[in-house]
């Protein structure tokens, strides 16, 4: 969450060996009975109004037509099930990559990774960590204005950011260690990928290159101008006080674990942030 999975979406979308569905986070594996968030009929039918919302005349085509069509026919179908996922992917040609974008697969147990090993031919993950507490308010900034809030961040307390973080269980997605643990108890290591976001935005083409190398497909040349472009970028606002207060014991926590694991964090993950604006 809030670590360039949108970057990474767009800049593998014309790749001809990784397929997309229009939906770029499908989350099915979080709640295949279809009947929890965020797989839900509403919660399917609400991201199908987002994209209707976004369609007009003059960019209509026969893709998006397509489209309508791919949501229609199956994503909006009342019952999930292995079948309904496989249906989702129906458009793949031999030897393409099912691409697959949730942040919610690093929460999965082994019982949900077996259902996806009994779906999926094979299996690979990438797992991207940004700096922890730059995500954390990079994440309560974006929430605030993608829900149309007026909320003042400066004027919160610490506790108002540990309620914030908590009781939306955001705080499990900051959790890097524990997440990666688990990952690798249900994950070989040749299945799962480690990455840092600060690392790809240093080095954009050799991280992609690198993604490439992991899924076993053609390494292509890309563009400078069009990989460093940033995607989904959170309004830049300084960190208050009281975030910092609260949010950096997790961030050295995290660090302290994570090196414990034998991870090599950048050495842009420093704690000492005090009014930053990325």
């Amino acid at each position: 969450m809030k670590a360039g999975t949108t970057w990474l979406q767009q800049q593998l979308t014309s790749h001809p060996k990784v397929y997309f569905t229009p939906e770029k986070e499908i989350h099915y594996f979080a709640a295949p009975d279809g009947e929890s968030h965020p797989m839900r009929i509403e919660d399917r039918v609400r991201r199908f109004q987002r994209v209707v919302s976004n369609i007009t005349p003059e960019n209509f085509n026969p893709r998006v037509k397509a489209n309508l069509i791919w949501y229609t026919r199956h994503y909006l179908a009342m019952k999930t099930s292995p079948q309904w996922y496989q249906r989702l992917f129906a458009g793949r040609e031999p030897g393409q990559w099912c691409a697959d974008f949730s942040n919610l697969y690093c929460l999965l147990d082994a019982e949900d990774w077996k259902l996806i090993r009994s779906v999926a031919e094979e299996i690979k993950v990438v797992y991207t960590l940004r700096h922890p507490l730059k995500r954390m308010w990079s994440h309560a900034v974006f929430h605030h204005t993608f829900a149309g809030s007026e909320t003042d961040l400066s004027a919160w307390t610490v506790e108002d950011f540990e309620r914030f973080f908590v009781a939306g269980r955001q705080d499990v997605h900051g959790d890097y260690a524990t997440n990666l643990e688990r990952l690798r108890s249900v994950l070989e290591p040749d299945e799962l990928m480690l990455q840092f976001f600060e690392l790809v935005r240093e080095t954009p083409i050799e991280s992609l290159n690198n993604v490439e190398n992991f899924l076993g497909i053609e390494a292509r040349r890309y563009r400078h101008e069009r990989v460093s472009k940033k995607v989904n970028a959170t309004p830049p606002r300084p960190m208050p006080a009281s975030f910092l207060e609260y949010a950096r014991p997790l961030h050295e926590d995290q660090v302290r674990r994570l090196q414990g694991m034998g991870v090599s964090v950048p050495n842009s993950w420093d704690s000492t942030v005090a009014d930053d604006k990325s």
